[in-house]
């Protein structure tokens, strides 16, 4: 059954007809509006994939088929009588037309042939350059092949020039049949390459069949406009996501090749005057393209680690330093401990050696005020814990003057580090998206004490999650890394992992846990300092290294003095064990 005896809407001429009773102007598919003002062809006439006829004017936007310049003219809509069916209610195989027509119909129209890997066609697309702009036909075989259906095939659509690319070595992808045409009449044989596309243009990726690329090397070349880069993006996710692999892939960027807004491969080959210039032209660009196969992330961390790019920021400590590789760019650290063990002073004096390094550091302090805590800071440069004494303070008002004008640079530099809560009422939700707000002003080590007292709703093991996640996320989005600041569950004993509050996603989703433990009085412990060398040294702090995905240090023990007079942790070295049990 052919469409074009179901109803004019299937027909050129009534169209035709209809237009030129309104009082249009109609050459070719060139039309001289007669709904507005219009003194140069606006209006096009085209068809649409399923065989009907439409109209449109480009400059009052007036659009429809038939009916709708009927009624226009006229006041009344006219459609086909009940019971003749649309074309578009058919069938699918039944909305057919023949080769021969369809060079009648469109006898400047440029034709584009995909075919099978045995050469049986398997689509053609139909260029149609007309006044408003070019214009695309897709038809597929019917069965029995003397006979072609309106619209592309079933998905996965073929490539373009398949037989071509199933032999080629190598493969440039490209947006649109006309680029490829002009790559393959520039390619010679002994190149062993081939150009394709994916039929319907930009967008249409995904209902393409990439498969018959796996193993070859592919470059994709996209078009110089927005939309032809996304295109270009998508065709190369797709093709790094193939399960049987490439051979290598390469992406030309189309700045690089002084090319116009919109420019694409074929006019980049325009540039040039024949063959060989062409020829080597294209060597040219594609001498220019830049490797996309998804290892460029990784091929620039190894890079930046070779460079020192990459590199981990220190602890005031070097034996933490060395055992945990904490601190590295992407990373999320805990340090827990009970209270009284002074992980706050530890944290405290950390990030003023970040701070005193030139390292942007910041913390969020969920207790107390800043003024609270720029006095510690004092008491800690300062090396006298009496600066927390408010009694001391008024007897010894000199000393304190004298403390605070020695160090007001350095309280500078910690003033803007701290920050503090003025509502005590933050939930994790809030610190998550500070901690995003600090990585993205710049800050490399972002810091959260402690962590255990923000708000949580009736289910605090969802917020615990999605806290964890989204931290995770800014970690690795801008290369920063994150300090949390936790307590111990009721009745720790151990130090293990499930002995941290918070419950599973943050041993699970942090790469280094670190435990402060103090102990009960001062004691002796015997510490490495070479082959067969032991010193023995006094400490009244352990810190327990629980987990050091980065670092060697996992389950080891450091021993470390904290000076109740200065405030400040001294490191002693690894704890090899007590001095007491080697005699």
């Amino acid at each position: 059954m052919n469409t074009q005896t179901l109803s004019e809407k299937y027909q050129s001429n009534p169209l035709v007809e209809e237009l030129r009773a309104s009082g249009a102007i109609i050459k070719g598919c060139s039309v001289v509006c007669p709904f507005h003002n219009d003194h140069k062809p606006s209006g096009s006439i085209y068809q649409k994939q399923d065989g009907s006829w439409y109209y449109y004017c480009h400059g009052c936007g007036f659009k429809g088929d038939v009916y709708d310049v009927r009624q226009a003219r006229t006041g009344k809509k006219a459609f086909p009588s009940p019971g003749k069916p649309e074309a578009s209610q058919l069938p699918k195989e039944e909305r057919r037309i023949g080769l021969g027509q369809l060079r009648q119909m469109y006898p400047e129209a440029k034709w584009y042939w995909y075919y099978s890997e045995s050469q049986s066609p398997l689509m053609v697309v139909l260029r149609l350059d007309e006044p408003g702009g070019k214009r695309f036909l897709q038809l597929h075989p019917a069965p029995g092949g003397e006979e072609y259906i309106w619209g592309a095939p079933s998905k996965p659509w073929p490539l373009y020039r398949l037989p071509q690319v199933k032999q080629a070595l190598n493969v440039i992808v490209v947006e649109g049949e006309k680029c490829a045409d002009a790559l393959n009449e520039t390619m010679p044989e002994d190149w062993g390459a081939a150009a394709t596309t994916a039929p319907c243009g930009a967008g249409k990726a995904e209902y393409a069949d990439w498969t018959p690329l796996t193993g070859k090397k592919v470059f994709i070349w996209p078009d110089f406009d927005e939309k032809g880069l996304d295109h270009g993006r998508d065709v190369k996710r797709r093709l790094q996501a193939i399960p049987g692999g490439l051979r290598g892939l390469y992406w030309i960027n189309p700045a690089a090749l002084d090319l116009p807004p919109k420019g694409d491969a074929y006019d980049f080959l325009q540039k040039f005057k024949g063959g060989i210039d062409k020829c080597e032209g294209l060597k040219v660009a594609l001498s220019k393209c830049e490797q996309c196969d998804g290892l460029e992330d990784f091929d620039r961390r190894l890079r930046d680690i070779a460079e020192g790019k990459r590199a981990v920021v220190p602890f005031k400590w070097p034996v933490l330093t060395s055992l945990t590789q904490a601190l590295l760019p992407g990373t999320v650290t805990i340090l827990c401990g009970s209270p009284g063990s002074g992980k706050s002073f530890f944290l405290l004096q950390c990030l003023q050696h970040w701070k005193n390094l030139g390292i942007p550091a910041c913390v969020f302090e969920l207790e107390e005020e800043h003024q609270w805590h720029l006095q510690r800071v004092l008491a800690q440069m300062a090396g006298n814990s009496k600066l927390l004494d408010d009694t001391w303070m008024r007897d010894n008002a000199a000393l304190v003057k004298d403390a605070f004008d020695r160090h007001r640079e350095g309280l500078m530099r910690m003033r803007g580090a701290i920050h503090t809560s003025s509502s005590f009422t933050e939930t994790l939700a809030d610190l998550a998206k500070w901690s995003e707000k600090q990585a993205q002003e710049g800050n490399r080590v972002i810091c959260l004490d402690p962590i255990s007292v923000a708000t949580r709703s009736e289910q605090p093991w969802k917020d615990d999650l999605e806290f964890i996640r989204s931290i995770s996320r800014t970690v690795t989005t801008h290369g920063c890394s994150i300090v949390l600041v936790a307590h111990p569950k009721p009745g720790m004993r151990k130090y293990l992992l499930d002995d941290m509050a918070g419950g599973a996603a943050y041993q699970r989703l942090s790469q280094t846990v670190i435990w402060i433990v103090k102990e009960p009085k001062p004691k002796l412990i015997v510490v490495p300092i070479a082959d067969n060398e032991y010193v023995v040294q006094s400490i009244n702090r352990r810190v327990k290294l629980s987990k050091t995905r980065n670092g060697r240090g996992q389950d080891m023990e450091i021993g470390f003095w904290f000076n109740g007079g200065t405030l400040q942790f001294e490191e002693r070295g690894i704890i090899a064990g007590d001095a007491r049990e080697q005699g």
